[in-house]
């Protein structure tokens, strides 16, 4: 054969193969070739020793053709067990072994779509009976890095690992009907070498060690979605108590962010003493635990690319230090955007809270900033009171409402430190601006005599937190 025939049998060739692996390319991006491998693995789960040696013929040539092997690797770990799945895939290949039953008997299973696994009993189960499905399954878990929600799943850290359960993070690490609407408890077990310590939502249910290892045990016994579950191993400083009515106090930090000595007993103590003051006034807490996660003024947790808003995290009180948790949608909001800054390259800091709020109760409006008496004598902080009430708008305009405001200072510097507000308007606005008095350190003598607007229709000619700064200065000239 010519060297000219030789070359162009090659090109051939060549062109040959990247036609089959442009194709090859299209059919993986719009067509459903991993939901096809995974019905395959199923249907081949049934066929005994054929379906070894089928798998093997199909295996090889889906490597061939650069086919997903991985589904077929995993499919075959749920199909034939782990020796025989490895006699199947071939050594150093993944693979994942699994056995279901149904009240203590063997049931068939399938996988179907993305991540659904569809489990008949030998026979079917009375209506509305009670039944237990369990399900064994080993493999390694994996990080879902989603170009539009981030991160989820199981994350490894420098020292351990975080399931990281929102949105649809539960799944990749234990099965799960993994929404929101089917609630359920939860029982953990979970292994880790000596040295590092397992945490997870709930209430620990005991602690053991054999062979260098040690296994963790919690449980969650109210129901709770999936995505709201959590398990967090590496090296954490832990303090333990029990609050008001014997509930377990649990504070953890990972030991590379704990850089204050004694901060872990300081949070767990102030935890402990605002549960039982929040139990005093509005009766008995409602959940049998307490805790949160502890992220940086840029929402980053101790996992790399990892960041944390909203109800999950604590973070400081701009006067006290207390650790807060559970604030309103406009923190959640505002914590989002700097974790979501952050997590796509930006710089954004998120600054300690001083909490404005309000609410309506019947026919009144009801607000504050940072706290009230009450809590700041819980917290032993000594304050100067003002107290005082004025009106919404001019005395003769129609609709006029009273507006009592009281405002706490602390002593000496006067620096505006809470506030409280009740009356019929104009709480909402108040309470906003309070807020940024209280972060910028503004002082009873600027309140005193601050600017307002006197409009008949809006405003009064004397402001309600005027007049009560003004009370607050007179209170500390008589004494």
């Amino acid at each position: 054969m010519s060297s000219q025939k030789q070359s162009k049998n090659a090109v051939e060739r060549l062109a040959v193969l990247i036609v089959i692996v442009i194709a090859l390319f299209l059919a993986m991006r719009f067509l459903p070739v991993q939901q096809w491998l995974r019905s395959f693995s199923d249907w081949v789960a049934q066929m005994g020793v054929a379906g070894i040696l089928i798998f093997i013929v199909v295996y090889a040539v889906a490597t061939v053709l650069m086919a997903p092997g991985s589904i077929l690797t995993i499919g075959a770990g749920f199909a034939f067990g782990l020796w025989k799945s490895f006699l199947a895939v071939s050594a150093g290949a993944q693979t994942v072994t699994g056995s279901i039953t149904v009240n203590g008997k063997k049931a068939a299973f399938k996988r179907t779509g993305a991540q659904e696994l569809v489990i008949t009993p030998k026979r079917g189960l009375p209506r509305g009976s009670h039944f237990t499905v369990s399900v064994t399954y080993s493999g390694i878990p994996k990080k879902i890095n989603d170009p539009t929600l981030g991160i989820s799943g199981w994350a490894a850290t420098a020292d351990g690992a975080v399931g990281l359960n929102q949105p649809f993070g539960a799944a990749t690490y234990y099965p799960v009907n993994d929404t929101p609407l089917d609630k359920a408890t939860y029982s953990y077990r979970i292994t880790v070498p000596k040295g590092l310590t397992a945490l997870a939502n709930g209430e620990p249910t005991g602690t053991w060690s054999k062979g260098g290892k040690t296994t963790f045990g919690w449980e969650i016994r109210k129901p709770t979605a999936s995505e709201l579950s959590m398990v967090a191993i590496g090296k954490f400083d832990v303090t333990k108590s029990k609050a008001i009515g014997g509930i377990p106090n649990i504070t953890a930090i990972q030991t590379a962010l704990d850089t204050k000595p004694g901060q872990g007993k300081a949070f767990n103590k102030l935890t402990g003493d605002l549960v039982t003051w929040e139990s005093g006034i509005y009766g008995r807490y409602p959940f049998d635990s307490t805790g949160g996660i502890i992220v940086d003024e840029t929402m980053a947790t101790s996992a790399a690319g990892v960041w944390a808003a909203g109800d999950c995290i604590e973070v400081p009180h701009g006067v006290s230090n207390v650790p807060l948790q559970g604030l309103s949608g406009s923190h959640a909001y505002s914590q989002g955007k700097v974790a979501g800054t952050n997590a796509a390259g930006g710089s954004r800091k998120y600054q300690p809270v001083y909490v404005p709020w309000g609410m309506v109760a019947g026919k009144w409006m009801i607000g504050g900033v940072s706290f009230g008496e009450t809590l700041a004598t819980a917290l032993g902080i000594p304050f100067v009171l003002g107290k005082a009430q004025g009106i919404s708008r001019a005395r003769y305009y129609p609709d006029m409402k009273k507006i009592t405001v009281k405002l706490l200072a602390e002593p000496g510097s006067l620096r505006l430190i809470g506030a409280q507000l009740v009356g019929g308007e104009g709480i909402k606005e108040r309470a906003d601006f309070l807020a940024m008095a209280v972060k910028v350190g503004i002082t009873l003598e600027d309140l005193a005599f601050m600017e307002n607007v006197y409009s008949p229709p809006i405003g009064a000619l004397n402001e309600p937190i005027a007049l009560a700064a003004q009370n607050g200065l007179a209170n500390l000239n008589k004494s």
